[in-house]
């Protein structure tokens, strides 16, 4: 390539087959910069590619002629910041001289000539150094792709204000430092953010703090842009609004550098230990965005980090209680502390059912004891008289035959790993977490049977189940087929990530789409969507009306305790009752059983601890309970047969302050007995708590 005079450009093909001369006069282009840019790029194409190939010159070469003779009717100054006004009218420009006509073919795919002017923008990006790049209103991400014809890899920032173009600039260059793999950034970051720049140009935002989900949601709607992650599942937002939780997060590290005082938490950089985590529904942030009173916000900060730092319950039982109290505080933008008492517990019954009312308000209570024992606030605002007592109604959650009977005709029909899953959950009763989660050593055999070997997150122990041989020998074949001999890796892996265990969200999509295909319907005609914990309440009734001891039934099913089991059991009161028999006689004396016998265990075990005790919140009686209930509701603290020990104090303390409120009451409404017997209860807490350590 050669420039003769100055604003001509000529450009050579060596091929003597080939002898042409293609000769651009720049003297209509104004701007000595898109000058430099154009032979550029016409100097990059001549030297990187074949110009003796005849596609080649016509693809790249020739439409420049057009582009030139565009440019020198605009006042351009730089290929570089060209706004999307420009590139469109480019397309009419080329119909105005005749050189097309409009039409395009069944792929709806541009001409060379329509696409040479995205070929000139991607070259000159490509060239530009980052420092460059980052003052550009044009990015090209997509830097592999040289002389492409379109728009792919690119983001437009022209239309912004300063501030949020900056932001966005600063967010993508983290989200390609993180995001390594190609296509995962275009899907999640890429194409997103292009969607949410258009939004930010028609509806003149000027902050990013100013766009909320549900006005996003809607312009997402209005432009046919997909909102959830599938149709079938709308709970779960998909990467086209998911990018507003990207980039408040990425805000919010910014403006926040220590950890806990951020709006969202980033769970992936907290040391929580294993046994903590659902690997089958792994959870990476909590939001505290949407609190807007900011002492409200800071309190459930602090309650959130003390369950995460100081506790060992599950991640998945912090999120629940965080999302329960997260709403309570939303709704009272005043300050909680401000509000009284009634009025949390009227809204709690105005907006949830029965069956949430106790738990929200007893979450919100363990709270606002900490928060006052930690001298965050002056009150503790909830007591215990304050929760929500609900007569609690037996529900028959059972998987009835009709629905098993149905499936069973098409489990040979459905993924092996489907199936496995399902008939583990079908013959054990295991909960979700447990059967996506078996390992390629969790098989063994003895004497009596076949073993699987779970692990609970919510006991935090590994359990064996009895499974049928045939269970046995079907997922022994599959993890001959699908594992590593010399490793010990999940069964069920992930699609995306094989080191990881299926998704439970994954799995239920799945099987749920199956049922559908082979119309499997419930009693009702509807169709049937799988009740993981149905199957649970069926093995237990199952074993019930089979005669099987309830103390067996609660080792099959991993209990702590039986009266967690007779949860689990669709049968009546007095059947439960009836099965005692077998260890208690009419006038409640234990039968000794013979000593040889291996049963002994698990009963003597059993006895000592759920019927020679009875645990209660703040302790233990030393008085037999067999599934009865004390005459002498509330008056542990002054009995005899009341026992307790350090490992309550946090729960006497909490005790001591709600029974100074009950004296309160009582004071102000003269209740002779309640004020004998709390201050009766007052003394021996106070007793209990010093000699204790307290």
């Amino acid at each position: 390539m050669s420039e003769s005079p100055q604003n001509n450009v000529r450009v050579y093909f060596g091929d003597p087959r080939y002898i042409e001369l293609s000769t651009f006069d720049l003297q209509g282009v104004k701007s000595e910069e898109l000058k430099k840019e154009i032979k550029e790029y016409l100097k990059s194409v001549t030297t990187e590619l074949d110009m003796s190939k005849k596609n080649n010159r016509k693809t790249y070469i020739y439409p420049i002629r057009y582009l030139i003779e565009y440019f020198s009717y605009k006042d351009i100054l730089t290929i570089k910041d060209i706004s999307e006004e420009a590139i469109r009218k480019y397309e009419d420009f080329l119909m105005e001289i005749g050189i097309e006509d409009g039409h395009r073919d069944k792929t709806n795919r541009a001409s060379n000539n329509q696409k040479i002017i995205w070929r000139v923008i991607r070259y000159t990006l490509i060239s530009s150094s980052e420092k460059e790049q980052f003052t550009y209103d044009r990015w090209l991400i997509d830097k592999q792709n040289v002389y492409l014809g379109n728009n792919s890899g690119i983001v437009s920032f022209a239309g912004l204000p300063e501030n949020i173009k900056n932001d966005l600039k600063s967010f993508l260059i983290q989200c390609e430092e993180r995001l390594t793999q190609k296509n995962t950034f275009k899907s999640l970051v890429l194409y997103p953010i292009r969607l949410l720049i258009d939004y930010c140009i028609d509806y003149e935002i000027n902050e990013i703090t100013e766009i909320t989900i549900d006005e996003y949601k809607i312009y997402l709607e209005k432009n046919d842009r997909e909102i959830y992650k599938s149709e079938s599942n709308r709970k779960k937002i998909g990467p086209n609004v998911n990018i507003l939780n990207l980039l408040w997060i990425f805000q919010d590290e910014k403006i926040n550098p220590f950890f806990y005082d951020r709006d969202f938490w980033d769970l992936t950089k907290l040391k929580i230990e294993e046994s903590r985590l659902s690997l089958i529904d792994l959870r990476e942030s909590i939001s505290f965005r949407g609190i807007t009173n900011g002492k409200n916000k800071k309190l459930q900060q602090v309650y959130i980090r003390h369950l995460i730092e100081d506790t060992s319950l599950t991640l998945s039982t912090i999120l629940r209680k965080h999302y329960m109290i997260r709403r309570i505080m939303i709704n009272f933008k005043n300050g909680i502390e401000q509000v009284p008492r009634e009025e949390i517990i009227i809204f709690i019954k105005e907006e949830y059912g029965e069956k949430m009312q106790g738990s929200i308000l007893n979450d919100l209570k363990d709270m606002f004891f900490y928060l006052y024992e930690t001298s965050n606030i002056d009150d503790p605002i909830l007591y215990q008289t304050d929760l929500i007592k609900r007569n609690k109604k037996h529900v028959n959650r059972t998987v009835d035959e009709y629905i098993v009977n149905q499936i069973f005709n098409i489990l040979d029909r459905i993924p092996d790993d489907l199936m496995l899953i399902y008939l583990i959950i079908y013959c054990t009763g295991v909960r979700i977490s447990e059967a996506l989660t078996i390992k390629s050593d969790a098989l063994f055999t003895n004497s009596k049977g076949c073993l699987l070997r779970t692990y609970s997150t919510k006991m935090k122990k590994e359990q064996f189940s009895a499974i049928p041989i045939e269970l046995y020998v079907m997922i022994d074949s599959y993890i001959k087929e699908k594992c590593y001999e010399s490793n010990v890796e999940y069964v069920f892996k992930s699609k995306r990530n094989p080191e990881l265990p299926m998704k439970s969200g994954y799995f239920r999509e799945k099987i749920h789409k199956q049922f559908e295909d082979h119309e499997i319907k419930s009693s009702t005609g509807e169709n049937y969507r799988i009740d993981i914990h149905g199957y649970r309440h069926r093995l237990g009734t199952e074993m019930h009306e089979h005669r099987i001891s309830l103390f067996i039934i609660q080792k099959a099913l991993h209990h702590e305790s039986v009266q967690m089991t007779i949860a689990y059991i669709d049968i009546l009161e007095k059947d439960i009752k009836e099965s005692y028999k077998d260890f208690f006689d009419k006038n409640g004396d234990k039968i000794v059983p013979d000593p040889k016998s291996e049963r002994v265990v698990i009963i003597l075990n059993y006895l000592d601890k759920a019927f020679n005790m009875q645990a209660l919140p703040n302790g233990i009686c030393t008085l037999p309970v067999k599934l009865g209930k004390c005459a002498h509701a509330n008056a542990c603290l002054t009995c005899n047969h009341f026992g307790t020990n350090a490992n309550y104090l946090d729960i006497l303390r909490q005790q001591l302050i709600e029974t100074d409120h009950i004296l309160e009451e009582s004071y102000k409404n003269d209740w002779i007995m309640q004020i004998a017997t709390n201050e009766e209860v007052k003394k021996n807490l106070e007793n209990l708590i010093a000699k204790l350590g307290g």
